[in-house]
């Protein structure tokens, strides 16, 4: 999937935004803590850096253990891995899990 540079940056900003106002589904707006905000934020502009992975399809949240859990749909293993790679340096010391499902 590839995005021109102006709709990539786009894409960061609106998806960094969310990361610290909103970190659920159901529209609940959750306070969190700087670190977390910051680490979901890290992740997910790794996500959207990454020209195979279609991020908006995938769910960044951060557990109390401060292990990241990636969440959502890929539509390939391939898709699956660099997500899982991206999240991984990005997230640096923290556990990444994977439960992305392959459509």
């Amino acid at each position: 999937m590839i995005y021109s540079t102006l709709s990539r940056n786009a894409m960061i900003a609106v998806l960094l935004g969310l990361s610290v106002a909103c970190t659920t589904l159901t529209g609940e707006i959750e306070q969190v803590d700087a670190p977390t905000a910051n680490l979901t934020a890290d992740v997910k502009s790794a996500l959207v850096s990454e020209l195979d992975v279609d991020a908006a399809a995938i769910l960044v949240t951060i557990h109390d253990d401060g292990s990241v859990v990636l969440s959502g749909f890929v539509e390939s293993e391939e898709e699956r891995q660099a997500a899982m790679k991206s999240a991984q340096k990005a997230a640096s010391a923290a556990t990444v899990v994977d439960r992305l499902e392959v459509r």
